[in-house]
């Protein structure tokens, strides 16, 4: 069904960026700990071009797959006339978003990071359970499935208020509300990943803008290349000159917020832009899409996300002690990460379908008898 609907409409460019955003998650997630992140401990441990790198990264992947999201809101609610009943929707992204947030986080992500020693305190099972995961503090990578859950709720609340009530607003007034909302957020306390929704929210409500636009942005997709050059500058100024700023005013801090929106809606506008012209050129995509690296990652991206991190984590683990190059250490993370989380996805696909076949089956034996 989602493969018609896909050739009926054309979406490969949505496909595409999915398993581009995937890729990057977990690119940056190899490199992360060039960037002082998760506290790992490597005879390499210092690299400034990673580090540059992966920081330009950080600023477009996230946001990138909430900017998906929000397309495929639009694209869902409009063109196919979905979501007409609330408490579908709620069941729906419940099923989708939550469930597999629940069965990951307390029974693959917190048990093997304490099989492995990942943590670094003596907390029980129980405990992290609770606080990192049904609390939603420090759910790592899964925080985006949580995330998403409230975003699409409230945004969804929030669409059909304003329909009822005929109220229509300019999209640029609602860029600029939900940037202010998210600043003055920013410091909330983020159980449920509640402030994460907030300040998330924008690109969410970017994809869905870019979803009623197709026409107007396939005209513009010329200027790709000077979205690309404002970005790259941007990006710039923020990492090199704005870091070193040790004037902490509320200017200040507003002026940075903002700028980082701007370099991230910047960034998924031109790759967004350029996968929508290199579709264009069906043959070659037909060629891309058929390639077996290609397929098997578009098969199992979502899984591969759900795994990825605490994989990653347990690969780092026991390379850390080795003395190797960083770009040799990244290209380890990503590649055993990549395919070690997409062998464990298709084996957790295979026993869910048979976990299925057996519960029908019973179903029908009880039936029949």
């Amino acid at each position: 069904m989602v493969t018609q609907i896909r050739k009926r409409y054309n979406l490969d460019y949505i496909n595409i960026l999915r398993i581009l955003a995937l890729v990057l998650v977990i690119l940056a997630h190899s490199s992360a700990v060039y960037t002082g992140a998760w506290g790992f401990k490597l005879v390499n441990n210092k690299s400034e071009s990673i580090k540059y790198i992966t920081k330009y990264f950080q600023t477009i992947r996230m946001p990138l797959f909430v900017f998906i999201s929000g397309y495929l809101y639009h694209f869902n609610r409009v063109k196919l006339n979905k979501y007409n009943s609330f408490s579908r929707f709620v069941r729906n992204k419940a099923k989708r978003l939550l469930i597999p947030y629940l069965m990951t986080g307390i029974f693959f992500m917190v048990p093997v990071q304490m099989i492995f020693n990942i943590y670094s305190d003596n907390e029980g099972y129980f405990y992290k359970a609770f606080n990192e995961i049904l609390l939603g503090n420090m759910p790592g990578h899964l925080w985006f499935l949580l995330a998403l859950f409230h975003i699409t709720i409230v945004f969804y609340l929030v669409e059909k208020y304003l329909k009822d009530k005929n109220i229509d607003l300019n999209p640029i007034s609602i860029i600029i509300l939900l940037s202010f909302i998210g600043f003055l957020t920013r410091n909330i306390l983020n159980i449920y990943q509640i402030q994460s929704s907030i300040e998330y929210s924008i690109y969410f409500f970017i994809g869905y803008i870019f979803s009623g636009n197709m026409e107007y942005i396939r005209n513009n997709v010329g200027n790709r290349r000077y979205i690309l050059l404002i970005h790259a500058l941007l990006f710039n100024i923020q990492y090199l000159l704005l870091n070193t700023v040790r004037n902490r005013t509320i200017y200040i801090k507003w002026f940075k917020f903002v700028l980082k929106q701007i370099t991230s809606i910047l960034g998924i506008t031109f790759m967004f832009m350029y996968i929508l012209k290199f579709c264009e050129n069906t043959e070659r995509l037909d060629r891309i899409m058929s390639n077996n690296i290609i397929r098997l990652i578009d098969a199992n991206k979502f899984y591969a996300y759900l795994l990825h991190q605490p994989v990653l984590k347990v690969v780092l683990v026991n390379i850390g002690d080795l003395n190797i190059k960083p770009f040799t250490v990244v290209n380890i993370l990503f590649w055993s990460t990549l395919f070690i989380s997409i062998f464990l996805s298709i084996i957790i696909k295979k026993l869910k379908r048979f976990l299925t076949d057996a519960f029908t089956n019973s179903k029908y034996a009880e039936i029949e008898s």
